[in-house]
């Protein structure tokens, strides 16, 4: 994918509302940026939803997803040397740095326009601030278990 240009960025930030979050992998392999209505509010409520799902790999490895169309994506450096896991259906990517083996965020193969991204790689947010809400990945599809 092309990156876009900075002016292309900020003005499709600035008529959305949207934010520009900073987020990389723990060694920086993988850096990128997202265009994302705010993650942070001084009232709870008025942040953008984040999903703590209950399916397997997101309770082992602790992720809190937000969904990202991939025209809000800004690649830095990494994307094409990260690894792919796939298991159940074997429907997503759940993309990892191959150096230091973080978990970036979920693919969804066959969609163009979004996927899911892990919100604790998003540098300078506070976790405990985010609107979380539950997603019951875990009754969705059984073979996520």
């Amino acid at each position: 994918m092309p990156k876009p240009d900075d002016d292309a960025l900020a003005e499709s930030a600035a008529e959305t509302g949207s934010v520009w979050y900073s987020c990389s992998c723990h060694c920086g392999a993988t850096s990128f940026k997202i265009s994302h209505e705010p993650l942070e509010s001084a009232s709870i409520e008025k942040a953008a939803p984040v999903a703590a799902c209950n399916c397997s790999i997101c309770l082992k490895n602790g992720y809190l997803l937000l969904y990202v169309f991939r025209t809000d994506i800004e690649y830095v450096c990494g994307w094409e040397d990260l690894r792919n896991y796939r298991f159940a259906s074997k429907s997503r990517d759940h993309k990892f740095c191959g150096v230091c083996g973080t978990s970036i965020g979920i693919d969804f193969m066959g969609s163009n326009k979004k996927g899911d991204i892990i919100a604790r790689i998003i540098q300078g947010i506070d976790i405990t601030r985010l609107n979380l809400y539950p997603a019951d990945g875990r009754n969705y599809q059984p073979e996520y278990n």
